[in-house]
């Protein structure tokens, strides 16, 4: 028996350090992180400037490429029928994730299954947000009216099942009103609309709605979740108003196909949480981002609990599955 430990124990120590030298090997050729959505848009801005910061930390290129189409569905595909060996990534908003599931009869992917979560990278806060020259000056009000005259109000989306309209939909189930959706296509025409006095209300990203807050044509009524927004730092959270937390995830995270090496996914999260406490973290919140980071046990957990209210809130909307 001692004997065969002796031959045992340099075997161990073999394996072992051959695992430690995989993990701190990673990678060793460039990496392709796909985003499903065209070039310019925020997915996009979020992809490329955390690849930049990969690549600086792991010493290797991380290369975004674009794959747009069918809600996220032709790029997620392809990430799920790559090689699992860490070099094909994905850059994913939730709305491709823990959206879709609910909004089509069927994927040629599992959101929870064919997916490993590596990190949390951004949430993109949501803000309420009435023209300049609307009656509403504080949610208060607004709500107060909307309950005196129940489908009478309204509010702009990019779209069924965005977070424009989830949002409005998660509002007015909390608050019990009965708003009217009404959906553009894409958030530009919807704020277009709501600037010329077409639409009440929208739930429109901090970012989006910045240059006219600050240039006095729209008034932001309150951030929708816990936290004020970098980039608006006065406006109040539903939170503090008391309005629920109203918190729609709206994050952007990354992912590997299934079965990828664990190693690869520690390494990727040890170096997306380094850089977002650094300077890519700072650049994110003057976007209008919060860098959120943490370990990929608890994106998985995020994941599986957005897939779950999705799913009520798009049950509740009354959208039906493509």
């Amino acid at each position: 028996m001692r004997s065969l430990f002796r031959t045992l124990i340099p075997v161990l120590l073999l394996l072992g350090g051959a695992a430690q030298a995989a993990q701190d090997s990673y990678p060793t050729r460039p990496v392709d992180v796909v985003v499903p959505i065209a070039p310019g848009g925020s997915n996009d801005i979020v992809a490329r400037a955390l690849a930049e910061q990969l690549s600086k930390i792991l010493g290797q290129s991380f290369v975004v490429s674009n794959r747009p189409g069918g809600s996220g569905i032709i790029g997620l595909s392809y990430v799920v029928n790559a090689p699992a060996d860490g070099y094909t990534l994905a850059i994913s908003p939730a709305a491709f994730i823990a959206t879709n599931p609910s909004l089509f009869k069927s994927l040629p992917y599992d959101s929870e299954k064919d997916f490993a979560p590596i990190a949390n990278v951004v949430t993109a806060p949501r803000v309420l947000v009435v023209r300049s020259n609307s009656k509403y000056k504080t949610v208060a009000a607004l709500v107060a009216d909307a309950k005196r005259n129940p489908g009478k109000l309204n509010y702009g989306s990019g779209g069924e099942g965005t977070p424009h309209h989830l949002g409005g939909v998660l509002f007015a189930d909390q608050n019990g009103l009965e708003l009217v959706h009404v959906p553009y296509k894409g958030g530009a025409p919807a704020m277009n609309d709501l600037l010329a006095g077409h639409i009440d209300m929208m739930f429109a990203a901090a970012s989006e709605v910045k240059p006219y807050v600050e240039s006095g044509r729209i008034r932001a009524l309150a951030i929708a979740g816990k936290e004020r927004s970098a980039i608006l730092p006065d406006v109040p959270t539903t939170t503090e108003i008391g309005f629920g937390d109203l918190e729609l995830s709206t994050w952007t995270g990354l992912f590997g196909p299934a079965g990828m090496p664990q190693a690869a996914i520690e390494r990727l999260n040890a170096a997306i949480n380094k850089a977002l406490k650094g300077d890519l973290g700072e650049r994110f919140k003057t976007l209008g981002y919060t860098p959120i980071g943490g370990t990929p046990e608890e994106f998985k957990v995020q994941i599986q609990k957005d897939i779950k209210m999705f799913e009520r809130l798009i049950e509740k909307s009354g959208i039906k599955k493509q």
